[in-house]
């Protein structure tokens, strides 16, 4: 019978196994997120998100893009305004 090693990492949201990995392997796996999430609240942290799968790691990004108001170009605008460059 054969034995075959294999680690998982668990996504720390929706708690799924994710990024199976064989024990041969996983001497080369690099961690994705280098710091991890943190909703502090004074100097008490509330919540933490260290490892996420790729769909969690998404929602938890655009969350955190609304709560900070920061947003991106929107592509149309750009157009808009090359148009105008040109007809001036």
């Amino acid at each position: 019978m054969a034995t075959r090693t294999s680690t998982q990492q668990v996504c720390d949201r929706c708690e799924k196994a994710f990024d199976e990995v064989s024990a041969e392997a996983s001497t080369t796996k690099s961690v994705s997120r280098k710091e991890p999430y943190k909703l502090l609240s004074g100097d008490h942290v509330v919540l933490t998100f260290q490892d996420l799968c790729e769909r969690c790691d998404r929602v938890v990004d655009e969350l955190v893009k609304r709560l900070t108001l920061t947003s991106e170009p929107k592509p149309k605008a750009a157009k808009v305004e090359e148009k105008a460059a040109e007809a001036a």
